[in-house]
């Protein structure tokens, strides 16, 4: 047996939530405020690069899939990994970071 997956609702960020069908004093983008802020966090950073190359490429129409063996698919079938890092993170630094990059060969986590 196999549990379908449910669908993805595209929120725009005025949706309250609710609490056994009450609405609550706060919205999805409260909670995309307190979540994703900081945009030089490591995870926050990598969706960050992915929307601004998305969008470069037009390929930001629909939402994000978590934990695709890739990051962007053109419409021809080209499948893109991106990669990002920055000098500056979002914790105190004795030095600027290092940035580098393995482009070995890999596979899917699921393959």
């Amino acid at each position: 047996m196999s549990i379908s997956k449910p669908p993805v609702i595209q929120y725009f960020g005025s949706e309250l939530f609710k609490m056994k069908g009450k609405p609550e004093e706060f919205a999805v983008s409260d909670f995309w405020r307190w979540a994703c802020t900081d945009l030089l966090n490591n995870t926050m950073r990598g969706v960050l690069a992915e929307f601004i190359v998305s969008r470069a490429l037009g390929l930001a129409s629909g939402y994000r899939t978590e934990w695709d063996a890739f990051d962007l698919e053109t419409q021809a079938g080209l499948k893109i990994e991106l990669k990002s890092s920055a000098y500056l993170q979002s914790w105190e630094q004795v030095r600027y970071s290092n940035i580098s990059f393995g482009i070995q060969s890999t596979r899917g986590w699921n393959v």
